[in-house]
């Protein structure tokens, strides 16, 4: 009886150890892992954004440049220079680009540029072009065009023989040119300068304001039968 005393107050002794020491590793091992936990704020929970994984942006691609291409120019040797014709351009409708591919800056259409070139149908013209040369569209295939404030110098026959073009329109902002149903005046509508060839009208009504009529502003306008002038 002694001798089972006698091992029964060494097992208990060593049990209690062991549950205590087990006891003090798991408390350790939570107070470790709990360290290792990312801190929170204030007490503010993460948003989703917070917690979504970073991922790169797509790069930005810039726009294609519309620009008729193919163009031919010709330098005026100080950083700017005049579309002088459509080179191996074949848009039908060309838009006019702001540079050349040298980089110079595109101020003007150049005299003959497009003349007798059927295939052209319309042309935008940028903000930066300030003339449209002699002849410039002389025969060609041109149905209409806007000229836009910044024009302030069009040549002598720019327009004429234009089978197919039925108006010219012309910004209200333009200082030196304006326009009356598409016909082309200058600012005060004291000067008819260009009559389209394409419009369809048989008869045509002057108004009295009217002092001058430019040379061949009428030219081949084949469906007008008679012009009344009532100044």
């Amino acid at each position: 009886m002694k001798q089972r005393t006698k091992k029964l107050l060494i097992i208990i002794p060593t049990v209690v150890i062991l549950v205590l020491g087990g006891a003090l590793v798991a408390i350790t091992a939570a107070s470790q892992a709990k360290d290792d936990l990312p801190a929170l704020s204030d007490g503010v929970e993460p948003t989703p954004e917070d917690t979504e994984p970073i991922t790169d942006a797509p790069p930005e691609t810039e726009a294609p440049d519309p620009s008729s291409k193919g163009l031919s120019f010709e330098s005026l040797g100080n950083g700017s220079c005049l579309v002088s014709g459509l080179g191996t351009c074949t848009d039908s409708e060309l838009l006019l680009p702001l540079e050349s591919p040298d980089g110079e800056l595109v101020v003007g259409i150049a005299d003959y540029a497009f003349r007798g070139e059927t295939g052209v149908r319309s042309v935008t013209l940028t903000p930066a072009i300030a003339s449209i040369g002699d002849y410039a569209f002389y025969g060609s295939g041109l149905r209409y065009i806007d000229i836009p404030a910044e024009t302030v110098d069009i040549g002598e026959y720019a327009f004429c023989g234009c089978y197919s073009l039925t108006e010219i329109r012309v910004s209200a902002d333009n200082p030196t040119y304006s326009d009356l149903s598409g016909v082309l005046f200058n600012k005060d509508e004291t000067v008819i300068i260009c009559y389209p060839a394409g419009r369809v009208e048989n008869f045509y009504t002057i108004s009295s304001k009217v002092e001058e009529i430019r040379t061949m502003a009428f030219y081949n306008c084949r469906a007008i039968k008679l012009v009344n002038y009532v100044g």
